[in-house]
């Protein structure tokens, strides 16, 4: 699930599960889980209030042969080619995701699936993707579909 919701009850437990920085129950606080977030979380003090009634987004965005991606709301990243890149924790109950995908000639754009080579679902035709709160909800990973007629680019 590409969103975590808490309501009135927020487990560490389940940081590991969002948290970009936090791989395992062992290494998890409020300094570290805050520090990976757009608009930027990095300064205390900070509360397990501060997560309750939030959704927050998690995902990794991926670009084939054909093109680069890059975020661009709510912060701008790196853009990148062939690869893939961890999208930042974002509360996205009050912040949107925004992915852009830019083909590379003789390439052009095909889409944003849910699984590499134009395979999974897909989730937009629109170079721009933007996220809203439950959009997506289940998809951890977007890729960037690139597709050429010619038969040596």
């Amino acid at each position: 699930m590409a969103q975590h919701n808490y309501t009135t009850s927020v487990n560490f437990g389940t940081f590991d599960t969002w948290a970009n920085n936090i791989s395992s129950d062992s290494n998890v606080s409020l300094e570290t889980a805050n520090n990976d977030f757009s608009p930027d979380r990095s300064s205390g003090p900070f509360e397990l209030s501060d997560f309750q009634n939030q959704s927050i987004f998690f995902g990794v965005m991926h670009a084939a042969t054909g093109g680069t991606v890059q975020v661009i709301g709510p912060y701008t990243g790196t853009s990148i080619g062939e690869g893939s890149q961890t999208i930042k924790n974002v509360l996205i109950d009050s912040n949107n995701v925004v992915l852009r995908a830019t083909a590379t000639y003789p390439y052009t754009f095909d889409g944003w699936y849910t699984a590499a080579d134009g395979e999974g679902t897909q989730l937009s035709t629109n170079a721009t993707l933007t996220i809203t709160d439950g959009d997506h909800a289940v998809v951890v990973n977007f890729y960037a579909h690139f597709t050429t007629t010619h038969s040596s680019p």
